[in-house]
C-alpha cells in the first residue's frame, strides 16, 4: 500500500466530467437537484448533482420573491412527483463537461419507464414542471405558470 505524506503530497481535485455510469439515486433534495451514489475504482462515492438543461420552483426561495409561498408550495409537489419516479432506484447518469458554479455535478438523469429511457430534465419541462436552463441567469417562473405546475402535479404526467 502507497504511503502519501500529506504536507507534500499534490491534491487534485475529484471530477467525473463527461462520464455515464449507474447511480442510485439516494435523495431528492428538490425539483433539480440529487443526492446520487455510485461506485466509483470500487469506493463508494455520495456526491450532490443538479440536473442539466432545467430548474425547477425553489424549495427556498429569496425573502423578496414575488409569490413565494407558491414557489414553495409547487417546490413541494415537484420533489414529491420526482420521488415517485426515481428516489432509491438505480438511474444512468450522463455528466457534462464542468460543474456548476456551486461544485455540484452537472448532468443529465436517464431513468425507465414502461421499457422506455426518459431523460428526466426533458419530461419536468415537457410537463411544464420545470423551466429549461443553462446556467445563465434564472427566468423568474410567473404566478400563472406556478399555478398550472400545481394543477399538473395533480394530473401527473407519468402514471
Amino acid at each position: 500500500m502507497t504511503e502519501f505524506n500529506l504536507n507534500t503530497c499534490e491534491f487534485k481535485m475529484l471530477a467525473f466530467n463527461n462520464m455515464e455510469f449507474n447511480a442510485k439515486i439516494i435523495e431528492v433534495i428538490d425539483g433539480d437537484t440529487y443526492y446520487i451514489g455510485f461506485i466509483w475504482e470500487k469506493v463508494p462515492i455520495k456526491i450532490k448533482m443538479r440536473l442539466y438543461g432545467c430548474d425547477c420552483p425553489e424549495l427556498h426561495p429569496l425573502k423578496t420573491c414575488n409569490d413565494r409561498e407558491l414557489h414553495i408550495e409547487c417546490g413541494k409537489l415537484i420533489v414529491t412527483y420526482v420521488k415517485q419516479l426515481i428516489e432509491t432506484k438505480i438511474v444512468k447518469v450522463k455528466t457534462n463537461n464542468r460543474n456548476d458554479c456551486y461544485g455540484r455535478m452537472l448532468g443529465d438523469i436517464i431513468f425507465i419507464n414502461n421499457g422506455e429511457n426518459i431523460n428526466l430534465s426533458e419530461h419536468l419541462i415537457k410537463c411544464n414542471f420545470a423551466k429549461k436552463y443553462y446556467g445563465n441567469k434564472k427566468e423568474q417562473f410567473a404566478y400563472d405558470y406556478l399555478n398550472n405546475i400545481k394543477r399538473n402535479l395533480n394530473v401527473k404526467c407519468i402514471q
